[in-house]
C-alpha cells in the first residue's frame, strides 16, 4: 500500500540550482529550487518513490523515481507514442509523459496527477480495499476468487479453460460505466467524457498494437479522473515480447468486458470502431515517418529494447553473452522493424487488409473468449 517517508538529508540540502533543469518539466526553462520533505511510496516490487521538486518559479513537479528497473525501452516506446500523438491531432488526444533514464537500472518518470489505475477503481487497490465491482455487485464472485479459479485451470486443456472463464463471466458483472457517474455529475458531461474515454482507448489500443505493447493488465492502464482519458504506463514490454512469455499473450490489446462497458450502450460499435479505423488510416498514411523513427530508435546502441531472453526464459548469463556476441541484437532489430512495417501496411496472415477489415480483425481477436481464457490469471481477463 501507499506510505509516506522523509527525503534523505543529502536531497534536502539541495537548494537553488538555477543551472539544473527539471527533467520531467515540459518547460525547458524551469530549474530546481528545492525538494519537498515528504516522499510518497505508491507500492510496487521495487518500491518506487514519488518526490516533489519545487521550481524557481514556485511550481511543484512530482516525479516517480525508479531503481532496479530498466527504463530505456519505456523511453523508446514513449518517443514513438509522442510522434504518433501528433498524427492524430486535433481529432484524438493521446496522453504521453516524460521518461528520463539516469542509468541502466534507474530513471525518473513524470508523475501524472488526478489519475487512478483502472484496477484500483474496479477491484480495489488491495485485498482490504474493495472496488466498484463489490460496491455495485456485492453478491457477485469476488475478484480474488475469480483469479484463484482461473489459476486452478492454468494447465488444463482449452475446453476446460473456456468453460471456467465463461462461468466466471456469468458471476462477475461489468461495472466500469459507474466511473463516469461517480466522477461527473452532469449528464452532458458524462456523455462528453465517455466520448473522450472511447477515443483514447481506441487510439492507445491501435498504437499499442503497432508497437507490439504487452503486459496491459489493470494496473498498467490509468484513467484521468478529470478528462476520462486513459494513459498507458509501464510500457517496457514491447515489440511483441508478450508472445514469448511462459504464458503467451494472445490478444493485441486490452478490450475486456469492463473496458467495453465504459463505452456505453454501443460498446465496440460506432465511435470505438470508427476511431480505430481512423487511427489505422493515419498511421498507414504516415508509415514512412513512423518506420524511420522506429528503425532509428531500434538501432540506437544506447537503447535497451531487444528481446530480454534472460528475463523471459531465465537463461544463464553465459547463454545471454553468447547471443550478444552472435549479433542477435541486430537481428532482433531487423525482425522488430519488419513486424512494425507489416502491421502498418495491414498485412495479416499473408493478406493485405483495408483499414476497416484490419480494425475488425483486431477487435475480434481482442474480445475472443478463446484468447482471453488462455491469458495469465494475473492479467484478469474477466475484468
Amino acid at each position: 500500500g501507499k506510505s509516506n517517508r522523509k527525503i534523505t538529508p543529502k536531497l534536502a540540502a539541495i537548494k537553488d540550482l538555477t543551472c539544473v533543469g527539471i527533467p520531467t518539466a515540459e518547460d525547458p526553462t524551469e530549474s530546481i529550487y528545492r525538494f519537498e520533505e515528504t516522499v510518497l511510496i505508491p507500492g510496487g516490487i521495487n518500491l518506487p518513490k514519488v518526490i516533489s521538486c519545487v521550481s524557481q518559479r514556485g511550481r511543484v513537479y512530482k516525479q516517480l523515481v525508479k531503481s532496479q528497473d530498466d527504463l530505456r525501452q519505456d523511453a523508446l516506446v514513449m518517443q514513438v507514442f509522442r510522434l504518433c500523438s501528433t498524427l492524430f491531432q486535433p481529432k484524438v488526444n493521446v496522453r504521453v509523459y516524460k521518461v528520463v533514464c539516469l542509468t541502466k537500472t534507474a530513471g525518473v518518470l513524470q508523475w501524472i496527477d488526478n489519475t487512478v489505475p483502472i484496477g484500483d477503481f474496479l477491484t480495489g487497490a488491495s485485498d482490504e480495499v474493495f472496488g466498484a465491482h463489490y460496491r455495485y455487485h456485492p453478491d457477485d464472485l469476488l475478484h480474488g476468487q475469480a483469479r484463484a479459479t482461473m489459476n486452478e485451470v492454468a494447465k488444463a486443456d482449452l475446453r476446460k479453460k473456456l468453460s471456467t472463464y465463461r462461468s466466471i463471466c456469468r458471476s462477475f458483472s461489468p461495472c466500469f460505466r459507474h466511473f463516469f457517474t461517480e466522477n461527473f455529475s452532469c449528464p452532458t458531461e458524462v456523455y462528453v467524457k465517455r466520448i473522450k474515454y472511447t477515443e483514447s482507448v481506441a487510439a492507445t489500443s491501435m498504437m499499442g498494437y503497432i508497437i507490439g505493447l504487452g503486459d496491459r493488465h489493470n494496473s498498467n492502464i490509468l484513467i484521468d479522473q478529470r478528462s476520462a482519458e486513459v494513459i498507458q504506463i509501464d510500457i517496457g514490454l514491447a515489440f511483441d515480447e508478450g508472445k514469448l512469455l511462459p504464458v503467451p499473450e494472445l490478444v493485441p490489446f486490452r478490450l475486456t468486458r469492463d473496458m467495453v462497458d465504459g463505452m456505453g450502450c454501443t460498446g465496440v460499435e460506432g465511435l470505438f470502431r470508427s476511431t480505430c479505423e481512423l487511427i489505422l488510416e493515419r498511421l498507414r498514411d504516415s508509415r514512412k515517418m513512423v518506420n524511420t523513427v522506429v528503425e532509428t530508435l531500434l538501432h540506437d546502441p544506447l537503447a535497451k529494447w531487444s528481446v530480454d531472453y534472460h528475463r523471459i526464459f531465465k537463461k544463464s548469463r553465459d547463454e545471454m553473452q553468447e547471443k550478444c556476441t552472435n549479433g542477435s541484437r541486430s537481428l532482433d532489430a531487423e525482425r522488430a522493424s519488419m513486424k512494425v512495417n507489416q502491421k502498418l501496411q495491414g498485412n495479416v496472415a499473408n493478406e493485405t487488409l483495408s483499414c476497416k477489415a484490419h480494425a475488425n480483425v483486431l477487435i475480434r481477436e481482442a474480445t475472443s473468449e478463446i484468447n482471453l481464457c488462455q491469458m495469465f490469471s494475473g492479467w484478469s481477463a474477466w475484468v
